[in-house]
């Protein structure tokens, strides 16, 4: 029985202020793990509410953290596609869950090609050695509206941008005048270079880089768009660029007439612009398409959106958010149940406006329950009385944590950890699948803080032992544990140390069923239950754990599927021969592949189905010939069905299967061809090969094998040429 890794990952909504200086992008080894296991948790549908949750809290904070940098953008429409699927106060319906795990697979699509720039897009510095005439700023080019076909290969980077990885990239740079007032778009869509686009008021200089905005991935693919409400007269520069120092060719289109909504996002209670604020734009079946930042004035705009219906939400981080017009809408509310539509016919759709509401907020500290020590890099999540998702926040270095953004009214609170047992509010044991309306609510009011609500926490527990084989009661390496609870719900997983000894830690209090895995073995349920395919988990004995405890003791003693082992050795001194054994079926298909003990000289070929079986042996790192079982000589054209059967039974050991190979002076196989027109000798142990040869006058060709010489239709013996051919003389071997 094979078990499919089914763990929540790591995504993520954009909260946080915006990093104004550029930092190193996220890695492809950093995120590999994480999309891994997001493609597991949509293979399994993403049913467990609770797994979504956390995986959902931990990519706010990665997406935080790399707000404004590759892939910055694709992180978030991956965290906000995924957040509908941790549920709320009603079931998810199946048509509902099949459009949202194609749309979150689609963003995790994305995500993967921005890790993996397309074919034939090359680094920076990889282009042509001749620069285009606008790679400096100062020499931009004009740009006129419509579309032009560009290039930055053989460019020089020249300024920053905040967005795309962009400071080393090689850019150009464009002049645009407007010619009327109204919104301009810029995009390159159609581009085979991964593009980041960013306009400025002026050339980057030591004053900074005047950057309006930028833009790297929009509307879920690797292209970028920017719009900006103009005055007629107005001039402002466009860069072009690649994510992450790429460069290669672009397509820029600039459209005056391109339709979008826009807006400004302030503080309900003073008016004052949220420059920190987010705006997302949302299809009518209320899924994310865009997400851009308000401006220091809090303005904000969206460019190049098609006529028809759209949803529009804003928030921020300490304060309400809101789904237009003037609705409340927490971190994952379904903005299509809730908001009002913002038509599009053509040109601006303006004075889609925001005035965020001041939330209240609950800090305290996450400790160790034994220690005292702050548990950091831990989340905190906040329901609301109908036990939807509220708010979350992070814990810091110190265990110290503040939920923000939330509405007046009562809330109870869940712990997300790695290596404790997570608890409700107040010392209520919560599992993977506990009830959040169990906890002890907390009561918030709009613009407090609810202070001192703390959590002290015990590490979770752990199981540990040994797995031994049944007939020799060697340690066994090479098994794979998987641990479920009480439910059958797979909770963890672990390999095996070399002296057969495992630990698999970080385990929920409670009682667990144990599968232990090995090839050539048959499968085990702890205890002693063997488990073939389809068997029933609660046939299996339940292990206790307890909170910081290690029960210990859970051993396997494991029964062989089959075994055929014996030694490979030489013939004449008798020490041992490192090996490969090739293990051959009743047809004449190569069924396993081993190597031996190269200190001992013995194998074993484990987990053969009952049959018959040929094995041949093959020395590496000397000079021996091949050997089929038993005591035959073997070239690599011999027969391997002409060797004695081995009998597999099913749990049955099968010793004794030696070899001892005969040492050979020259053991390959030798093909010659070619003209001998002096004295040459050639040798081999098995067979010599002659193909398309000719012996001319005073040449003589001697040929010594052990078994067999093979003349082919090209070899001929000219007038005055000579051949001798001995076979089975000692020349050939020791």
């Amino acid at each position: 029985m094979r078990w499919l890794l089914r763990f929540s990952i790591l995504v993520l909504v954009a909260t946080g202020s915006l990093a104004a200086a550029p930092v190193p992008a996220v890695s492809t080894l950093d995120l590999e793990p994480v999309l891994r296991q997001v493609e597991a948790l949509l293979a399994d549908g993403a049913r467990d509410q609770q797994a979504v949750t956390a995986a959902v809290l931990r990519l706010r904070r990665l997406a935080a953290d790399h707000d404004r940098r590759p892939p910055g953008d694709l992180l978030r429409h991956l965290a906000v596609r995924l957040a509908p699927l941790a549920g709320g106060g009603e079931e998810i319906s199946e048509d509902r869950r099949r459009q949202l795990l194609d749309f979150t697979g689609c963003s995790l699509r994305m995500l993967r090609q921005k890790m993996a720039p397309p074919p034939g897009e090359s680094r920076a510095g990889a282009g042509s050695a001749t620069p285009p005439a606008h790679d400096a700023c100062a020499m931009a080019a004009p740009l006129a509206d419509g579309t032009l076909d560009g290039s930055t290969s053989g460019a020089t980077p020249d300024g920053v941008a905040s967005c795309g990885g962009t400071a080393p990239s090689p850019d150009v740079w464009y002049s645009y005048i407007a010619a009327a007032d109204g919104l301009v778009v810029w995009h390159t869509a159609g581009s085979s270079l991964d593009t980041v686009l960013s306009l400025h008021s002026a050339c980057p200089d030591a004053g900074g880089a005047h950057e309006l905005s930028c833009s790297d991935d929009s509307r879920g693919d690797l292209s970028s768009l920017l719009a900006r409400d103009m005055s007629a007269g107005e001039t402002v520069l466009v860069r072009v660029s690649g994510a992450g120092g790429a460069s290669g060719s672009f397509r820029l289109t600039t459209d005056p007439d391109g339709g979008g909504i826009a807006g400004r996002v302030t503080k309900e209670a003073s008016g004052e612009p949220l420059a920190e604020a987010w705006v997302t734009l949302h299809s009518v079946f209320g899924h994310s398409v865009d997400a851009v930042p308000a401006e220091a004035d809090g303005r904000y705009v969206f460019g190049g959106v098609n006529p028809g219906q759209w949803f529009v939400r804003a928030f921020e981080p300490s304060l309400l958010g809101e789904v237009w017009n003037d609705v409340p809408c927490p971190s994952f509310c379904d903005v299509e149940d809730v908001g009002d539509v913002v038509t599009v016919d053509s040109g601006l759709t303006d004075g889609i406006d925001f005035a965020l509401a001041a939330g209240g907020s609950v800090t305290g500290t996450m400790r160790d329950g034994v220690t005292g020590d702050g548990i950091p890099f831990a989340d905190i999540a906040a329901y609301d009385a109908a036990g939807v998702l509220f708010s979350s926040g992070p814990t810091d270095s110190l265990g110290g944590y503040l939920v923000p953004g939330l509405a007046a009214g009562s809330y109870t609170l869940r712990t997300f950890t790695n290596i404790h047992y997570d608890e409700l509010y107040d010392d209520i044991g919560c599992g993977t699948s506990c009830d959040v309306l169990a906890g002890t609510p907390v009561e918030v009011a709009a613009g407090s803080t609810t202070e001192g609500i703390d959590f002290d926490l015990l590490r979770r527990g752990s199981i540990s032992g040994r797995i031994t084989r049944s007939y020799d009661g060697a340690p066994l390496s090479n098994g794979f544990l998987t641990v479920f609870d009480a439910e059958g719900r797979v909770e963890k997983f672990s390999g095996v140390g070399f002296d057969g000894r495992y630990v698999v830690d970080q385990l929920q209090p409670g009682e667990h069923f144990v599968l232990l895995e090995d090839d050539g073995y048959v499968d085990e349920l702890y205890d002693d239950v063997l488990c073939g395919i389809g068997c029933d988990l609660m046939d299996g004995t339940l292990v206790p754990v307890a909170p910081a405890t290690e029960t210990a003791g859970v051993d396997f003693v494991l029964d062989l599927e089959s075994l055929v082992t014996g030694r490979v050795t030489d013939d004449v001194t008798g020490e041992p021969l490192p090996a490969d054994l090739r293990v051959y079926d009743q047809h004449g298909f190569i069924r396993e592949a081993r190597f031996n003990d190269s200190n001992t000289g013995v194998f074993e070929v484990l987990g053969l189905d009952p049959g018959s079986y040929f094995l041949v042996a093959s020395a590496f790192g000397s000079q021996h010939e091949d050997q089929l079982y038993r005591d035959r000589g073997c070239n690599p054209s011999c027969s391997v069905l002409g060797g004695e059967p081995v009998v597999v039974t099913s749990g049955g050991v099968t010793t004794g299967i030696d070899f001892e190979l005969l040492r050979c002076v020259h053991p390959s196989n030798r093909h010659l061809g070619g003209t001998i027109g002096t004295e040459r000798t050639f040798e081999a142990c098995r067979t010599i090969r002659v193909d398309t040869l000719i012996v001319t006058e005073n040449g003589l060709l001697s040929l010594r094998a052990g078994r067999s010489v093979v003349f082919g239709d090209g070899f001929r013996v000219e007038a005055g040429g000579r051949l001798e051919v001995a076979i089975g003389t000692t020349s050939g071997s020791e």
